[in-house]
This record gives structure tokens, sequence and C-alpha cells, in this order.
């Protein structure tokens, strides 16, 4: 019916043959269709195999099982609510907007419902029962009323108040999935007929069926295709049911009727029996008439048939009729109890299904076909262990049985927990026996795209195709495959030639829902995943698919909530669960994150790290399965999970890294590495995550200001475009970023003024040559702060710096690709320090800050022992003979020259450097090894013009107190000159490495590596003719070795570091992710570091780790980070550091989180040279902290903490002692639900005089920031 007096609110979208619909304006029943109209008021009705899936408008999906009727009732008031009344049988649900209730009135109790997963049923003795699987629902009749919530069942019997019946798990819901149509057919009486069988063409058909051999069965019948003879016909038939054309099975079992009669059976008198089964009473059938020698055999394979073939057109109750027929002639044997067991699988009766197994397996424990439907019974329980036990079974009673090997290797695909390897072989067994079993040529297929080998996976899927041109799941994996290479063209294309129909198998529409999702479809991608919802409820991939299609349609809610009901379908999936915490995590629902990434962290253990690794960076935000834990402020736990699931082809794994990792030269590294890992995450999205969407294209601009002490202040604004689109059929990431920033600390009068631009980019063609390039121009100036003694604060450092990176990598597959990068860099800085020595100071002030300090000097003109511009008094100096001139900052040292505002410079430092790195890299799995093998190539040349003021000295003085003759100070006398001195450098450097990885069960892994290095460098200083060159071959160690399990962790390294030269790496940084941690500050060219760390959940709720490491430096240095040019902290050969450190971190509840942490630091100057034995400078003797993480589901985030940092010294020679320091740090950040804008608060204060993260800058007491940035 089509023309309908109201409009319609939703449409039949799946039957099985058995349901019909009363239309409110009409009084008679009518069979429902497919795409058939509703409205309110409509009545619905199922036989005893019958099933209706009905989608509404408003997204809302159902489903209504056998011998049930249900009616559409009006909207509340003002559409509030949907009612319906359920009469009899059962119905299950997924509501589209949890916030508007469903109303169900049965006999016994009313349900207003707020969830999105649950069913209901009314029982055979009137009561009703309720089953909430997510969501709370109001559960009420006169009697009384209760509360259910999530995993809750209620029941509600006649005259009596709803109870609360028992808590249901996921195993407890019903599972009406997909089945794999004809596994029925090994239970055709096929022998007999063979042996019957009288024409060659006829036997050899017979024989391609014995063997499973489907082109041999076609060559039979094409080589003898008008013989027109019962045999003939009936092995036709069974290729029709192979080819997944059960209607032309039964037009060619009705011509075989036609030559052997089998009259229709009466079913008067058939009635349900025990548990659901169906037997049949009543007086014995009138038998078919049979003609030839061994006729009863046809007829038994001829009945058999016609059941199995209406099964797969879901015509229960002929497959029934014809069921009766066989067990009225020729009895009840394995084969008509096995199907009537197929039978009540396919009506989705279970336990009745379950009893017929075992009864099977009891009385036939030595056939391997029961042991097959033993393999699916557990299947459809979701039993791994029983599956475990019937397909082992199976390889155990028939060792050379292809089917039986197939369904072991399904067992260890899905539940086994081995690798790749391991169910490669079974399947390659499957494909030994039999090498055309389309089934295992599929599963190859899908075994393989797990794996990245997506043109192994086509081959495979091709194979199956040509075996079975029409076989739905290699179809589907064929256009998935290519989904895989961005080539939605070719993906959907794979559909083409398929009727309207067949295109609605779920597989088919599982395939189309991504192909809508990446084509930004979003409302056509949640309609067809709705319509495989509605058929298929306990399907977890099509929930999986439905919940990404209503997120990326703006449903956030549905979408984390049908997540939530795909998870719990299929705990192994470990896919959907980190998706499922990507969301929350978006949706700032900071517990439920937490507990979906140790899901898929349980489901990856069990899959052997195989469910991680499709979801894309650039999608997802570069989010890895620790970061809910690092989102809540529980660092030290995210950092235990994304070790423990760390995978080097993984690009979620690099950038996790990229936050870990304790200095920026390897965290860039690691960023460099994700990239070229996956091209397309040059960019990610800037609001909600999102899940295979293929365009997209996003702006923003940001604006944050900071207020300090004493005026400090400083404004930054950015803006940034970025996105994905197509060119052509292959993918595009772009991303460009501004930033200008403008500020001064007021305490030491910093005044800097920055710029910065980025371009980025990246592609993928066909899924196998990916590209990425960034460019970066930079541009700084800036006053430095002053010295440890005394300020110097007109300083002043010019920088502008281009950097060029370009990467290809070749994807052979998942676990096998070559990377190629080639990065240059060039860098200007210009540095003046003028308020030293200028038209201010006279030269007798310059004598005596050069012989006494400045300090001294000021201390003299202050008791008026002479006139300068220090002071006015008298003054008496005597001329000697001079010495020698020498360099003002080797006499004095920088850090005692007298504070003056003058900008008459008197050193400068111009500098220019050229980078060129060249890097390589292979990446594959060997024998269950993850290995890494590759060379660099780097090269830096510098040239440095030095502008240095001489102190020459013109002769000797005598400063004397004429109130205390007595005491006379002796001086150098003289003057500032100007020389230039200029330095070339040139360094290069080849490396080599080779690493492996091995996991040698669930628990060990073990990571070792060499790395030969050859370092070769050459320092000239043309002014004066002198040349030095030098050469280095090395060849450092790694060895780590860790031992995981579920609530632990223990890692223990030795290896030999070297910092990278110059340019960030593509190369394995740490062994099994753990990196020497160091001072901010300091850097060593070379570290051999033993590391170890334990972690453990000690409960859900709270975590320990506990680390050791000690260190051994080579050439170790500190620049003060840079802050100062002229002059480091210290330099030696050799330097030694332990370190102790030791967290515990509590997740509070879902919202609130808080960590502590002590570190304990011994440092020592160890080499040779005037500071050997001073502590290492930088570094404090002790670091304690606490914080408090508040993630608030009103989209806001809030984090304070408390850090107390000990005595530290700022240089080699130990005499500058700087502050301990206690600090307050403080961050609060607010994003609008939309995500279109973010407010930030953030504020710091210090008690100390020193900075204590910027060694050798003076502290500002307090400073606040606060920022906004709009995005669209």
């Amino acid at each position: 019916m089509s023309d309908r007096p109201q409009e319609s609110i939703g449409e039949i979208i799946d039957t099985k043959g058995e349901e019909e619909f009363l239309p409110t304006e009409l009084t008679d029943w009518r069979k429902a269709t497919v795409t058939q109209a509703l409205i309110n008021g409509d009545f619905l009705r199922t036989g005893e195999f019958g099933g209706l899936g009905i989608s509404f408008k408003d997204r809302t999906q159902m489903r209504l099982h056998a011998n049930s009727k249900l009616q559409i009732s009006e909207e509340g008031t003002g559409g509030s609510a949907r009612k319906f009344v359920l009469s009899a049988g059962r119905f299950w649900s997924r509501a589209s907007k949890p916030d508007r209730p469903l109303i169900i009135e049965t006999p016994t109790a009313t349900a207003a419902i707020r969830g999105t997963d649950w069913y209901m049923e009314v029982l055979g003795d009137g009561a009703s029962r309720l089953v909430v699987l997510d969501g709370e629902v109001r559960y009420f009749n006169e009697f009384g009323e209760i509360r259910v919530g999530s995993g809750i069942s209620a029941i509600a019997r006649p005259g009596e108040a709803p109870e609360i019946e028992l808590v249901v798990s996921s195993p407890d819901r019903p599972r009406w999935a997909l089945l794999p149509r004809s596994d029925w057919a090994i239970f055709l009486p096929i022998d007999a007929v063979a042996d019957e069988a009288a024409g060659s063409g006829e036997r050899a058909a017979f024989e391609a069926i014995q063997k499973g051999s489907i082109p041999d069965l076609r060559a039979a019948l094409a080589a003898n295709p008008a013989s027109g003879s019962k045999h003939h016909m009936v092995a036709a038939a069974i290729l029709k049911v192979v080819e997944r054309d059960p209607q032309g099975a039964l037009n060619l079992l009705d011509q075989v009727e036609s030559i052997t009669p089998l009259q229709p059976v009466n079913l008067q008198g058939a009635e349900p029996g025990h548990s659901g089964l169906i037997k049949v009473s009543g007086e014995a059938q009138t038998q078919p008439s049979v003609d030839g020698r061994h006729s009863e055999a046809l007829a038994r394979l001829v009945l058999a048939l016609r059941v199995g073939a209406n099964l797969d057109l879901a015509r229960f109750d002929d497959a029934l009729r014809f069921l009766a027929a066989y067990d009225r002639r020729f009895g009840s044997d394995v084969s008509s109890k096995a199907l009537r067991a197929y039978l009540e699988i396919y009506a989705g009766r279970i336990e009745s299904a379950s009893i017929i197994s075992q009864d099977l397996t009891q009385t036939n424990d030595h056939d391997v076909r029961v042991a097959v439907l033993a393999s699916l019974v557990a299947v459809m329980n979701g039993d791994d262990a029983a599956l475990n036990i019937a397909t082992a079974s199976a390889v155990d009673i028939a060792p050379e049985n292809a089917t039986a090997w197939y369904w072991r290797s399904l067992y260890l695909a899905s539940a086994g927990g081995v690798g790749f390897e391991e169910v490669s072989a079974a399947l390659d067994r499957v494909l030994v026996l039999n090498p055309d079993a389309v089934g295992a040529w599929t599963a190859l297929g899908q075994l393989r795209a797990s794996a990245g080998d997506r043109t192994g996976a086509l081959a495979a899927y091709d194979r199956a195709l040509a075996i079975q041109p029409l076989e739905p799941y290699a179809l589907t994996g064929k256009s998935f495959a290519y989904i895989a290479q961005d080539r939605l063209d070719l993906a959907e294309a794979v559909f083409a030639a398929l009727s309207e129909g067949a295109r609605l198998h779920p597989e088919i529409q599982s395939a189309i829902t991504v192909i809508r999702l990446m084509q930004n479809r979003a409302e056509e991608a949640a309609m067809a995943a709705g319509r495989i919802i509605s058929a298929n409820p306990a399907r977890p991939g099509a929930t999986a698919l439905g919940a990404m299609a209503h997120w990326q349609a703006g449903r956030h809610d549905l979408g984390v909530e049908m997540m939530n009901n795909a998870i719990r379908l299929d705990p192994n999936d470990a896919f959907s669960a980190q998706a499922g915490s990507v969301m929350a995590q978006d949706q700032y629902r900071a517990g439920d994150a937490i507990a979906l990434a140790r899901a898929a962290f349980a489901a990856d253990a069990r899959s052997r790290g195989a469910g991680l690794v499709d979801l894309p960076a650039s999608q997802s935000g570069r989010i890895d399965i620790g970061s809910a834990f690092r989102n809540m402020g529980l660092d030290a736990q995210g950092e235990r999970y994304s070790s423990q699931v760390a995978n080097q082809f993984n690009a979620n794994t690099a950038f996790a890294y990229a936050g870990i990792y304790p200095d920026s030269l390897a965290r860039q590294s690691s960023t460099s590495t994700g990239l070229l890992l996956d091209p397309l995450s040059v960019t990610y999205p800037l609001r909600h995550a999102q899940f295979y969407r293929k365009e997209r294209h996003e702006r923003a601009i940001g604006v944050s200001a900071s207020y300090g002490e004493a005026g400090a202040q400083g404004i930054e604004s950015s803006g940034q475009v970025q996105g994905l689109t197509r060119v052509g059929n292959h993918p595009l990431a772009y991303a460009a970023f501004l930033s200008v920033n403008d500020s001064s600390a007021a305490r030491d009068n910093n005044e800097a003024q920055s710029g910065l631009l980025s371009l980025r980019f990246g592609t993928v063609r066909n899924g196998r040559d990916g590209f990425v390039g960034r460019l970066t121009l930079d541009a700084s100036e800036r006053g430095l702060p002053g010295q440890f003694s005394t300020l110097d604060p007109d300083d002043r450092e010019q920088n502008i710096n281009t950097a060029i990176d370009l990467g290809y990598t070749r994807i052979n597959a998942w676990n096998d690709r070559w990377m190629f990068r080639v990065a240059y860099g060039n860098g200007d800085r210009d540095y003046e320090n003028p308020g030293a020595f200028g038209n201010t100071l006279s030269d007798l002030e310059l004598s005596l800050a050069a012989s006494f300090g400045v300090d001294a000097a000021q201390d003299f003109a202050s008791r008026g022992l002479y006139d300068t511009a220090f002071s006015i008094p008298n003054e008496a100096l005597v001329a000697v003979n001079p010495p020698p001139a020498l360099p003002i900052t080797d006499q004095i040292g920088a850090g005692l020259l007298p504070l003056r505002d003058d900008d008459d410079p008197v050193r400068k430092i111009k500098s220019n450097a050229d980078l060129l790195s060249l890097q390589v890299r292979r990446l594959l799995s060997v024998n269950g090894s993850d290995v890494s093998y590759g060379v660099e190539y780097g090269s830096i040349e510098n040239t440095t013009r030095r502008i240095e003021n001489i102190f020459q000295i013109s002769g000797v003085g005598a400063l004397v107190d004429f109130d205390n003759a007595a005491q006379i100070s002796i001086f150098d006398l003289g003057t500032a000159v100007p020389a230039t001195e200029r330095q070339e450098t040139k360094s290069e450097m080849l490396q080599a490495h080779v690493s492996t990885v091995w996991r040698a069960d669930e628990h060990w892994r073990l990571e070792a590596g060499l790395y030969p290095t050859l370092l070769r460098s050459d320092f000239r200083l043309p002014d004066l003719g002198i040349s030095v060159s030098s050469e280095d071959l090395t060849v450092d160690p790694r060895l780590g070795i860790a031992w995981a399990s579920q609530q632990q962790q223990i890692r223990l390294v030795l290896q030999r570091t070297r910092t990278p030269f110059g340019v960030d790496t593509i190369s394995p940084l740490g062994a099994l992710g753990l990196l020497p941690k160091r001072n901010q500050g300091i850097f060593a060219e070379e570290t051999d570091s033993a590391i170890l760390r334990f972690e453990r959940d000690v409960t859900d709720q709270v975590f320990v780790s506990v680390g050791a490491e000690h260190q051994k430096m080579r050439n170790a240095s500190a620049s003060r980070s840079g802050e100062r040019l002229e002059q480091s902290a210290f330099f030696s050969d050799k330097a030694r550091l332990t370190v102790i450190d030791g967290t515990v971190e509590w997740k509070l509840g879902d919202r609130t989180a808080a960590s502590s942490s002590l570190v304990l630091s011994d440092g020592e100057i160890s080499g040779s040279g005037p500071y050997a034995g001073n502590d290492l400078p930088l570094v404090p003797d002790h670091t304690a902290s606490v914080a408090y993480t508040w993630v608030d589901p009103r989209f806001f985030r809030a984090q304070i903490g408390l850090a107390h940092i000990g005595k530290r010294f700022a240089d080699g020679t130990n005499l500058i002692e700087l502050d301990s320091a206690t600090v307050l740090t403080g961050n609060f950040s607010k994003e609008s639900r939309d995500k279109t804008w973010l407010f930030t608060l953030s504020g710091t204060a210090a008690a100390s005089d020193d900075d204590p993260f910027f060694p050798g800058r003076k502290a500002s007491a307090y400073q606040v920031r606060a920022g906004f940035s709009r995005r669209w």
C-alpha cells in the first residue's frame, strides 16, 4: 500500500516470509512486504518463523520476532514519545534519541524507556519480561513501579507489581546474527546417489560434489548439458545452492519431480514439541512414487535439498513441510536432525538448536559434520570455549577434511589468541585439501587485508569470486580492499552487477555504509547501517558502523551509546572499543573513555595486536589507547598502556611516543615517523573525531594573552586552515598554520617577537604510495635574560630558520613498508651584547671592572675612592709596564658585565648553518618478529663570525684609599679593542641500524639492535690558518626485555643512545619506548643507560609506577636552554646521573583523578677538567609533585598541580646555587558542545627567585594566561 491517509512514520525493511500487517484504515490482514509504509494505528504480526525489521524516520530501529503482535499507537503530546502496544511475542528496539522516551504497553505492565538497547517479551502465562542492555526504564503497573537499569532483567506477572528478575550479561542477549548460508549442505545424503549415478558425466558431477570442487562440478555438468536425467538435474540444483541461487535450485527440483513425482505432505496435526522442537503426528502420508534402481536415495536427497533451499529463502513453513515429509518417509536420521537444527537456528531459537546439537554429538561423536554443527551452535551462543572444543574435535575426527579445518581457522582468527601466521597456516591447510573452498579463499582475503596486504587480499578474493561470482563475503571483502586503497570508485563498482535484492545482503550493506561515510553522506550511511541492524540486531559490526554514521551526522550521544552496544556484542573487537574510547574522550566522558580503552587493551591482547591498527591517526586526532588515561591526568598509566600495545607499523604508536619522550628532538623524531606511517595525519580534526570520513575542511583562529609580575605581558594570535579533500581518486591532506607573538617579561626586561608559518601536505595513492611534505618558516627576535650574578638585559638575539621536509613511503603491506626522507634546513642567527663597554663607560671603569669585578668596582665608588660614572670621589693612579692582551669574556666572564643600557655593540655573533639529512628505513614482519633496518646520512655546515672586544692592557695602576693609606689595590689599565674571528665547521654522520622486536608469547617481548655510526668533523679558523679534523666509528648496542600481563608490565633496557644528528630521525629511538630522562637543558652526545621500570594496576582505580635508571654521558653540556649564547653552564667529556622515581595515580571516579610523584636524582661531572667531581648542574636532588584533574561532561577540564623542586647548581663550578622552588600551576579549558568555541585559562605561581623551568632566568612570581579560539 502506497496511498496512506497519514504521513508515513517508518517502513518495513526486512521480512522472513510469515508476516502480516493490518492497516489502520482497513479491516483485513495483508502480507507484509519490504518498503511498506507504516503509520500510527497499524498492527503487525508474525508467524512461527516470521520476523520483521522496521525503521522509523527518527532512525529508531525495531525487530519484531516470531509469534508476535504489535500495534503502532499514537504519538504522545507534541511528539514527545512514541507508543507501542505489544500483545504477544517479543520485540527489540534501539532508540535514536535517548532523551525521547518510548512507551511500551503489555498486558501486565507499561515501560517508559529512556535507553538505546533493550528488548521486551510477553510470555505464555501473560507475564511481561523487560531486559535492559543499555539505558534506564521506568517499569510500572497499577500495583507498583521500579527503575530498571543497564544489565538488568525485570518481570511483571499478572496481578503483581514489576520486580527485578536477574542481572544479564552480553551472552544472555538473544542472538539473531547473520548466518553463513548453505552450511547445511554438508548434511545432504550424497553418497548413495553418487553410487547409483549411471552416466560418467553424472558420476563425475557427484564425485566433484563429494570433494567440494565447484569448478569440477561445473565442468562435469557442462560436459553433458543435454542429459536431462534426474541425477544431472539434482547435481545442477546443488550447484545452484552453492552459487546462492536457492530459487534456481527449487526450479530444477520441480523438473526432477516431473519425472519422479513427490506428492505433497499433509502437515495437519503437526505441533510444536518439547523446547520448541518441531514434531509431526498423525497418520503416515502417501509416499512418493519412485522409479529405477536406488530411487529412494535420490528421493531422500531431493527432500533434503528442498528443506535447505527453503531455509536459504527464509521460507520456514515450506522448509518444515519438506522436513516432515523426510522424517515420515525415511525416519529421523543425522541429516534430518541436523537440518532441523539449522531450521531452529534460522528461526532464532538457539536453545533448541543446542539441544539437537548435543544429542547428535552424543550419538555421533565421530561424525565430522556433527562437530561442524556444534561449532556453528557455539558461535551463535557466543561460547568461545565450546567453539574451541568443537573445532578441535572436527579436525581430530577428520584431519583431511577441508570443512573441519575451515571452522578451526575461524576459531583461531576470532578467539584463538594466535597470530597471523597460525591462522594463515590453518587456511592454507584448507586450500591444500580443497583448492576450490570459496569460504577459505574469502577468509584468507580477510586475513591478508587485516595485515595490510591489500594486493594479496584482492588476489584471494578474486580466487573466491572465480569459483563463486556472487559470493557476498568475497564481494564485500574486495570492496573493502579497494576502500583501503581510497579507490571508492572501484569499491562501489564491485557491486554494480548485483540486483537490488542482492545488494541488501548485510555484508554488502556494510561496505556500502563505509563508502557513504567516506563520501560524507552520513544520513545515507546511517540508513544503510539501520537496515542491517533491524534485520540482525545482534550484529556487532553493523552496530559499530551505525554508531560511526550517527556520530558523523552530528548525533554524538547516540553514536557513543551504539558503540557501547557494539562492544557488548563482541568483546573481542578492539577496534570498536578503541573507537568508543575516542568518542568518549571527545564528549568529555573520561571514565567511560578509560573503561573502553581497557576493553580495547584486553581485546588487543586476545588478538595479539591485530585489533588497533584500523583507527587512522588522521581521523581520530592521533589518539592511541593510552590517550584516555593522559586525558584524565594519569600520564604514567597512559605511558604504560601505550608502550604495551606499541607497534612499529602503527602511526598512533609513534604519535603516542611523541608525547612521552623526554626531550624535544626525540618527540620531533617520533612525529616524523608517524607522518610517514600515515601521511594523511599531517592534519586531524580540530573539533570532533571522525571515522572513515575522507573529506573535511576546517578553519580556526585563536588569541591568548598573558600577564605577570611587574607588568610582564604578552599576546599571541594564530590562524589555521586544514582538511582532507580528494584529487581525482586520491585523498589529499593539507594544513597551513600562522602564528605571531609579542611579549615582554618585565622582571628581566625580556622582549620577544616571533612569527611562524607552517605548510603541510600528505597523500596516499592507491593505498600503496604515500607522500608527505612540510615547509616551516620562523623568525624571532628577543632580549635575553641576565646572568645569575647580575642582570644584563640588553642582549639581543635574532633567528630566521627555514626547514623543508619531503617523505615517501611504499606500503607493500601493513607489516612491510619502505620509508624515505629528505630534510633540509637553513638557520641565520644574529646575536649582540651592546651593554657591557660603550661610551658611557670610561677606560678607568673598564680597567677596574676587569680587575676587581663589577661589585667591587661599585663598592669602591660608593666609598668615594675615585671619581667616575660610579661616584665623585678623589682618585690616585700609578702606571707601570703593560702585560699581553686577553679577550674580555675569557678574563672576567660575561656574568660580571656591568648593568648598563647602551646601544653601542661590543660583541656580535653572526652564524649561518645549512643542514641536509637523507634517511631510509625498512619495516617488516619476519616470522612473528617486527624488524627494522636502514641508513641515514647527515651533514651540517656552519659559518660563524664573531666580533669580540679584546681588553688591551696598557699598564698597571694602583688605587689608594687616603683614609687608609696602607690599603693599596693594584689593577690593570687598558682599553676595549674590537677583534673579528671567523669559524667554519662541517660535520657528517653515516649511521645504519638493524633492530627487531620479538614477541615470544602473550607476556614476553624482546628488543635488540645494533647502530654502527661513523662521525667526521672538520673545524677551521681561516683567519689563523688553523684546521682540525676528526673521525670516529662506534657501534651502539640496544637490548630490552619486557614481561607484561593485563595488570602489569616490567621493562629492563640496556642501551647506548646518541642525540639525533642536528635533525629529527626516523630511526628507532629507545628500546621498548624507554629513553634516558634528563632535565631540560642538558645534552649529551652519547649516553649509556640502564633503565628498569615496573608498572602495575593495583586495582581499577590505583596505579603504581616505580623506575630506576643510571646514565653515563659522553661530551655532556648545558647551554641554559639556549638563553645565553656566550656562556655554557658546563662542558665535560664525562658525566653520570642516577635517577629513582615513583608515581602513584588514583582514578577517584568517572570525572576526577589524582596523581603524586617523587623523583630523586644524583649527578656528577666525572670527566677530566676543573669541574670533575662537582655536582651535575641544573639537576635538582629531588622533585615532588601532586596533581588533581577534573574532566566534566559539561565540556570543561580543570587541573591543578603543586610541585617542589629541590637544590641544584647553576654552573659546573657549583659556586652558584639556585633557589629551591615551590610551584603552583592551574589549567582550565571549556568548549562549547559543538566545539566551535574553546576558552582557556592557566596560571603559575612560583616561590623562588630563580625560574624553576628555565635555569638562568629570573622567576616571575606569578603569571596568568587567558585565551580563546573559534573553529568552524
